[in-house]
């Protein structure tokens, strides 16, 4: 059977019912809407906000004539108004949406209409990459209208705006407190939403999942910018047939998974459109690997029944070969280059000076055992990007989102770790664990730091490196992390462990941790997720 339609005919601009639903009903040459854009709320866009938010309605105080035309206070307002609900369409991603709205409200206001405001509008889709005719054939066509009516319908007069933007939360208007000077208040979840980030986290999936999403939907953006940039369309459509294969490498069996090809199906759909390419002709294919402990049967039991590609399993390490020769042109990872494919053996021998006794993690520990897990996190890297090199396309795309530390200082993501293993010497002392399943214990994780992974890539020297971003994520409450850790942690502990001491083990963690000067002390620093998109060369050496 093949894939739905292109997503154009059916992508619809709903709000996610995860999100606080946040209406700004506004209007595009509005002097007063414009500094609420440009100054407040550009601010609260750029803050983890715009993970939770929902901003539309571009339709202000317009009026729909007895003629059933639309009529509006200012010159040129009716058409830039179709244009912002087209871009709102097209691209319900807050943050790409906003960008565009933000440059045309700012052109306007520096330039002025006196080119019109199509010359306005086409000076901000050549600046940011957007492609311009899918949005022009919007606003020309009975959709553009559709959409200003529908924003029409949802104006309601008690809302209908007089010297300033007007917004609603959750369904109740917030009017004069809406103004420039009361955002902050406005925007922020706990005084507004009423929703602290722990239960904005507990809604829908699992802390672990909504940590990861956030980074899946921060990490949008950036893959949006190198596919437009970087991708080469043209040569995937000089083959016939015409299909474009994605792997997403490590996929789990998690919500997450479809979120992240969905993206790339979707960017790589605008890209075809910026060419004027068919769309009809292409067809994509996704390939899910993971390890074979990996739960298939779920992942392909919850795939989207309105997906738009061919969806295919492959079992098997990423850390080897999985496909034919350029084959792939897109490889995604999420998370999961962490996860080393062993303990370095070194930690294992009683009578090395790695041997990592009473410890499951390398922070505390002898040098020679950081050295160790350095080392295999670079071969274990090595041969996934030498696999890789070999199975992408010439210019083909690679992306990672990745946990990375800062380098040369404290991370609380590793003192945590480290406190695990203090615990695990704890239950020991209690009779409940043998000194000797700890001592035979390290956890299989490594979380490199930008510069080392920077340096990694490069000694391979198959890939450039076109995009490079650190990007924060919420910082959980205790009970929180606690929960995010154990969902990653479970199941090697349980493994070598046991069912039994789960519960004790990760009460007692979150208790320390509360106790610890890891919770209070600002010399720690914190984690964040690495987003790194990589481009294989044209000509490959020593591979």
């Amino acid at each position: 059977m093949k894939p739905a339609p292109p997503f154009h005919s059916q992508k619809k601009a709903v709000a996610n019912p995860e999100k606080v639903s946040v209406s700004l009903y506004y209007e595009t040459l509005c002097p007063y809407c414009r500094n609420f854009i440009l100054d407040p709320l550009a601010k609260a866009i750029k803050t983890d906000l715009m993970t939770i938010l929902d901003l539309q309605v571009p339709w202000g105080n317009a009026m729909i004539l007895p003629d059933s035309t639309v009529s509006c206070q200012h010159r040129d307002e009716c058409y830039l108004n179709s244009i912002h609900a087209c871009v709102i369409d097209i691209w319900p991603d807050v943050i790409m949406h906003f960008n565009l709205i933000q440059c045309i409200e700012e052109q306007s206001s520096a330039m002025g209409l006196g080119n019109g405001a199509e010359a306005l509008y086409n000076v901000c889709a050549e600046q940011l990459g957007f492609p311009a005719k899918p949005i022009k054939d919007c606003h020309e066509s009975a959709r553009g209208r559709e959409l200003l009516l529908q924003y029409g319908s949802r104006t309601d007069v008690s809302i209908r705006l007089t010297d300033m933007s007007s917004g609603v939360v959750n369904g109740n208007p917030l009017l004069e407190s809406m103004s420039a000077s009361h955002t902050e208040a406005n925007l922020c979840p706990q005084h507004v939403f009423h929703i602290p980030p722990a239960q904005f986290l507990r809604k829908g999936h699992s802390t672990q999942f909504a940590l990861q999403k956030i980074g899946v939907d921060k990490a949008k953006g950036i893959i949006f910018e190198t596919i437009f940039e970087k991708l080469d369309i043209k040569q995937i459509f000089s083959s016939s047939p015409t299909i474009f294969r994605t792997a997403d490498l490590g996929c789990a069996a998690g919500p997450n998974t479809f979120l992240a090809v969905e993206n790339i199906v979707e960017l790589v759909k605008l890209k075809c459109q910026f060419h004027g390419l068919d769309l009809d002709s292409l067809e994509f294919q996704v390939f899910f690997n993971d390890l074979v402990s990996n739960d298939f049967n779920k992942l392909f039991k919850n795939l989207p029944g309105d997906k738009e590609y061919y969806a295919s399993g492959v079992p098997g390490s990423f850390h080897g070969r999985l496909f034919p020769p350029a084959s792939l042109h897109f490889a995604y990872s999420s998370y999961a280059l962490a996860n080393l494919l062993k303990v370095p053996d070194e930690l294992q021998d009683t009578v090395s000076p790695a041997w990592n006794k009473g410890k499951v993690y390398f922070t505390n520990s002898p040098k020679e055992v950081a050295e160790a897990y350095t080392m295999q996190f670079a071969k274990d890297l090595e041969s996934f990007l030498k696999a890789r090199a070999l199975e992408l396309v010439p210019g083909g795309l690679m992306a990672f989102l990745l946990t990375s530390v800062p380098p040369d200082t404290k991370c609380a993501l590793t003192a945590v770790l480290d406190l695990l293993g203090s615990i695990l010497m704890d239950l020991v002392n209690m009779g409940k664990v043998s000194e000797e399943k700890v001592d035979s214990f390290n956890l299989p994780l490594y979380f490199p730091n930008p510069i080392e992974f920077k340096d990694l890539i490069a000694k391979n020297g198959s890939f450039t490196i076109e995009r490079m971003h650190a990007l924060e994520l919420p910082c959980p409450e205790v009970g929180e992390g606690v929960m995010h850790i154990r969902a990653i942690l479970e199941e090697p502990i349980k493994e070598h462990f046991g069912a039994q001491i789960m519960e004790s083990l990760f009460n007692q963690l979150q208790n320390k941790i509360a106790e610890n000067s890891v919770a209070f002390d600002l010399s720690y620093k914190r984690a964040f997720v690495l987003c790194a998109v990589l481009k294989r060369k044209m000509y490959l050496e020593n591979v």
